[in-house]
């Protein structure tokens, strides 16, 4: 961060306005900021402090900004514009103050506190939706460009007043929260913390290896006590009852009597299982007899109501061999039938079509002049019919005539009806037009009222990415909470492999120290001195052992077997060295909100940049409304004065055309006897020609049903004769269809042949039993069944449940030998942890090792300090002083590691840095600052361009300060702006005056000399 300009108005000791180009000033590089103690001079660099973080330096007592000298009509603001990466940034302030009533007068009201950060254009303006507004976003976005928190920024850039010697003279115990705040340590602390919780959870595991050992030898306690519950009393052992004073050293034993007492117990289920089976066929065959017992008796039921089935099937035969003969006779039935059904429907409607004619009145019809018989027959009502209907069409030209005259009076009412209308309309369009007017204010209203709401779209914009980045941090913590997960099932299975891998070493080295003395029996020759005794006689050398491996068990086997231990254990190292680094990535990461919050936030923050997008666009869509609409509206005006004269024009044609009207329609009043439509009459005489119509057609139905009637009486009267029929109509209710005919025959047959079937079912039965049937005693079979069926499935349930109990104790041996095993790995992997834990948290066995990890990665960053420190100091020194770490410790009881010391030169020893003087403190407090400032600046990647001394220099004798000021001097060959704020005149003397400030009754004063351009 490279300060550009800083601009303050009411702020602390400054009752006006205060405006400081440090652009300008930086011309020097270097520039003092002078003026007697008490004048103000701090005031500035509190202006840019609080600039930024919306605080003042921790070391001030007063947090209140606003100038007590100001006048109460001024407002309290600090602006400071600076450069950060390549681009320049504005950030404004005004903090929550009391100000004087716009209107009226009273009390002065509270205005609340408002900041504003936004990157400054080439036009010297706040680019326009690059501003942030909420003092949240504004506070993370600082962070985020200059990378130096508060409390870094007052370590690294203002070197305040009064606290040179703080990181210099502290101990440890105080320097370490210094350094932590400057340099990223937090990832080996939180690697320390994950390393207690590892200890913790192998402590709980260890703990629990000997609660499941215990719950093992429990549980083979409480299956022995199942197992002999399951044992009948007389098949129990010696010591069956003895389950409480079971021991699992006594489980072999135990177990050889359970095992004889299960082969008694298969014995008896197997006997109960022949008992269950002889049991289970006698009921099975008693209820074959009791179902063919049923069966028979309900054969004779049936046989009972034969007699009266076999008389019923007599007369279904006579009448299925009428119905056969009759089938050739079914469509003259069927024709005759049909007439009858046509003469019948027929007959009303004739009668009803003469009384309407009968009654006919309408005069000088061709019906009232002709002979009315001629409606009895077919042919003469049909001529009747075509008379009547030329006389209805002449009516209907009449008729249409009328409709053409009266169709044009309603055309002409209309458009007189129209022309008023028009007129109306007319004058209601310029009452529109005028409501135009109106409208288009209302839409400049709705583009004012829009303006604001677009204006905000460059704000949401940054809220929109910073939510973005946020979401991204969300989603990489998500990833590497599963790396952790996925890594802690790997350190699982890897402590496993090691487990396994140390007990086959470890079977191995047993086999190989057992076999070592007959192998080395086979290098031994008589005369020549044994390798272990010396003794030339061998009278009993040792045989190799025969057990099976023991020839494995060589030097190779050996090795192997410690290769491949050593390799599990370095696989499980690897996996815990990786698990600690998915872990302090994890805890690497920076602090986000859960991923669905953080979403949820974007989300809503994306409406609400729609919104303000939809506000922009639709900004545009009503100014572009305006435009058209004043368009629209003198086109309007334009259009309306040409219908007016349209509208005269119209009125002077009808006047014509209603004459004309008028003439046509009293010359149809006169050959008509009046303006009256002739329809009604011509419909009259329509619906008497369709009467007449319908009379022909009827008679000419009814003359053809009484000629087919007369000849099927012809044919079916002989037949109704012969059958004993009463008339014809009787011998259709004889007539069945076809299939129904089939169908009754079938079922005719089927009922004889079931008949036949029971009868033979009886007679069969009857040989079966050989006399009088019997039903059996079923229920006495199935009570001996049931009986039989519980006393096998209770011993089998017991020869179930011993079997269960059994396979658990014979198991128990290799569970309480893997139990064991289990134990005693939970037991070295708590040690191995607590040890680790305990070295990186400095709570070692030794004072050497009681250096926590986090303060020897603070050591090794404060070496690279005193590097860059030393060299500072070195040229204020003339090469008399250099910084370094001290080595040893000097109370065990506290925190070390941090602790400087001063080498001399002058002298060739090593002392506190306590012990220097004033003068040689400020420097070697100075050199440290400035040494802090390089490796925060130059190795963490954070871009300082500016550096503020406050006082100091009074304790510096002439030569001393000048070799201070050289070394100031020299800062700015980096592009850094140095300030130094000093009331010594030897300091005003040696550097160029930038700024000089003066007290006065009304508030400080402040003189800027900038350089030459």
């Amino acid at each position: 961060m490279k300060p550009v300009s800083l601009s303050l108005r009411a702020f602390g000791s400054y009752a006006g306005d205060l405006c400081i180009d440090f652009a300008r000033l930086g011309r020097h590089g270097i520039f003092a900021i002078t003026g007697p103690t008490g004048a103000g001079k701090s005031t500035i660099f509190d202006a840019l402090v609080y600039a930024l973080y919306d605080d003042l330096p921790g070391f001030r007592v007063n947090g209140n900004v606003r100038s007590q000298f100001a006048d109460p009509a001024t407002e309290t603001s600090v602006s400071l514009d600076f450069f950060m990466h390549g681009q320049r940034w504005r950030i404004e302030r005004r903090p929550t103050q009391l100000v004087a009533r716009q209107r009226g007068s009273g009390a002065p009201v509270e205005k609340k506190a408002s900041v504003v950060l936004g990157r400054v254009g080439a036009d010297g303006t706040v680019v326009a939706g690059s501003a942030l507004a909420r003092a949240r976003d504004v506070a993370h976005r600082v962070e985020e460009l200059v990378g130096l928190t508060k409390e870094q920024f007052e370590q690294v850039v203002l070197i305040p007043q009064g606290r040179f010697e703080e990181v210099l003279k502290a101990e440890t115990s105080k320097r370490a929260p210094l350094l932590r705040r400057l340099f990223p340590v937090e990832m080996f602390t939180r690697v320390t913390d994950s390393l207690r919780q590892i200890a913790a959870a192998r402590q709980a595991a260890f703990e629990d290896a000997t609660r499941q050992l215990g719950a093992l030898a429990e549980r083979l306690r409480e299956a022995y006590a199942a197992a002999v519950e399951q044992v009948p009393d007389e098949l129990r052992g010696e010591h069956a009852d003895e389950a409480d004073g079971f021991a699992v050293d006594e489980l072999a034993w135990r177990l050889e009597e359970l095992r004889h007492a299960a082969g008694a117990l298969d014995a008896l289920v197997d006997a109960a299982s022949t008992a269950w089976s002889a049991a289970t066929g006698a009921r099975d065959a008693g209820r074959l007899a009791t179902e063919r017992w049923r069966e028979w008796r309900d054969h004779v039921a049936q046989a009972a109501s034969f007699a009266d089935e076999e008389a019923a099937d007599v007369h279904e035969r006579a009448v299925l061999e009428r119905a056969r003969r009759l089938l050739d006779l079914r469509a003259a039935l069927a024709e005759w039938s049909d007439s009858i059904s046509r003469l019948a429907g027929l007959e009303p409607e004739r009668a009803r079509l003469l009384a309407r004619l009968e009654g006919t009145g309408l005069e000088g019809t061709a019906l009232d002049a002709a002979d009315r018989s001629a409606l009895r027959g077919a042919a003469t009502a049909s001529q009747l019919a075509g008379r009547l209907h030329a006389d209805a069409e002449h009516h209907r030209r009449e008729a249409e005539r009328f409709d053409e005259l009266a169709q044009r009076a309603r055309v002409l009412d209309e458009r007189r009806a129209g022309t008023s209308a028009r007129g109306v309309a007319l004058a209601g369009r310029r009452e529109t037009l005028a409501a135009e007017d109106v409208a288009l204010g209302l839409v400049a209203e709705e583009a004012d009222r829009l303006a604001p709401v677009a204006a905000g779209l460059g704000a949401l914009e940054l809220a929109c990415d910073a939510l973005d980045a946020e979401l991204a941090t969300a989603r990489r913590r998500v990833e590497a909470t599963a790396d952790v997960a996925s890594l802690s099932e790997q350190l699982r299975r890897a402590d496993a492999a090691v487990d396994e891998a140390r007990d086959a070493a470890m079977r191995m080295r047993v086999a190989w120290r057992d076999g070592l003395a007959g192998r080395l029996a086979r290098l031994l020759v008589d005369g020549e001195p044994c390798p272990t005794c010396g003794a030339l006689e061998h009278p009993a050398p040792a045989v190799a052992r025969e057990e099976p491996g023991a020839e494995e068990a060589d030097d190779d086997a050996l090795a192997a077997a410690e290769r491949k231990c050593d390799d599990a254990v370095a696989s499980r190292s690897a996996v815990e060295q990786a698990l600690a680094a998915a872990q302090g990535v994890l805890r690497g990461l920076p602090p986000a909100r859960a991923l669905d919050v953080v979403a949820a936030e974007l989300h809503a923050r994306r409406a609400e940049l729609e919104s303000a997008r939809a506000a922009a666009e639709r900004l545009d869509a009503v100014a572009t409304e305006v435009e058209r609409r004043r368009g629209d509206l003198a086109r309007d005006r334009r259009e309306l004065d040409e219908a007016e004269r349209a509208l005269e024009i119209d009125v002077a044609a009808l006047g014509t055309e209603l004459a004309g009207l008028e003439r046509e329609q009293a010359a149809f009043a006169d050959a008509h006897g009046g303006l009256v439509s002739p329809a009604p009459r011509a419909e009259a005489y329509f619906g008497l020609a369709r009467d007449v119509e319908r009379l022909a057609e009827v008679l000419g139905e009814r003359e053809a049903a009484e000629a087919s009637k007369r000849g099927c009486e012809a044919v079916l009267g002989p037949i109704a004769a012969e059958l004993g029929a009463s008339d014809t109509s009787e011998l259709g209710d004889w007539v069945l269809d076809p299939a129904e005919v089939e169908a009754r025959e079938r079922a005719l047959a089927a009922r004889h042949e079931r008949r036949e079937e029971v009868r033979r079912k009886i007679a069969a039965y009857l040989a079966e039993v050989d006399g009088e049937p019997v039903l059996p005693d079923l229920d006495a079979l199935e009570a001996a069944a049931q009986e039989a069926d519980r006393a096998y499935t209770a011993l089998v349930e017991r020869r179930g449940v011993l079997a269960e109990k059994l396979a658990v104790l014979v198991a128990g041996p290799e569970m309480l030998a893997v139990a064991g095993t289990t134990l005693d790995a939970a037991r070295r992997a708590l040690e191995q942890a607590k040890t680790i834990a305990d070295q990186c948290a400095g709570l070692g066995g030794g004072a050497g090792l009681r250096l926590s990890l986090e303060n020897w990665v603070l050591a090794d960053y404060l070496r690279q300090v005193l590097v860059q420190a030393n060299h500072r100091l070195d040229a204020m020194t003339e090469g008399r002083f250099a910084l370094q770490l001290s080595d040893g410790v000097t109370d065990g009881r506290k925190p070390w590691g941090l602790d400087l010391s001063v080498f001399d030169v002058n002298t060739g020893q090593v002392r506190p840095a306590t012990t220097l003087s004033g003068g040689e403190t400020f420097m070697a407090a100075l050199s440290l600052a400035l040494g802090l400032a390089d490796v925060v600046s130059g190795g963490m990647g954070r871009q300082i361009g500016a550096l503020f001394v406050d006082e100091g220099f009074g304790a510096l004798d002439p030569q001393s300060l000048e070799g201070v000021v050289d070394v100031l001097r020299s800062l700015e060959d980096g592009g850094r702006i140095v300030g130094v704020i000093s009331h010594v005149d030897e300091v005003k003397h040696a550097l160029p005056t930038g700024i000089t400030v003066a007290s006065s009754p009304s508030g400080s004063v402040a003189t800027l000399h900038y350089p030459p351009e």
